[in-house]
């Protein structure tokens, strides 16, 4: 969704989410977000699903593009 030019963020992010994203950001997979955390793979594949869905992106690259955009992440 896109309001005036601008992506419209369907639901602000946890902090644990913002945390990931940075993750995702950096190039690490789930598998190494996981390990890096010490939080289960299951998680981490949650919390990538939930990112993108709380930011209506089709994909990771986009989720972070669009993270970056708005300021979620800088």
């Amino acid at each position: 969704m896109k309001k005036n030019g601008k992506h419209k963020v369907a639901e602000p992010l946890s902090k644990r989410e913002k945390q990931i994203l940075w993750l995702m950001a950096d190039g690490l997979t789930d598998k190494e977000i996981a390990k890096k955390l010490a939080i289960s793979h299951d998680t981490a594949e949650s919390h990538r699903s939930n990112i993108i869905k709380k930011l209506n992106a089709k994909n990771v690259s986009n989720a972070i593009v669009i993270a970056l955009r708005q300021n979620i992440i800088i």
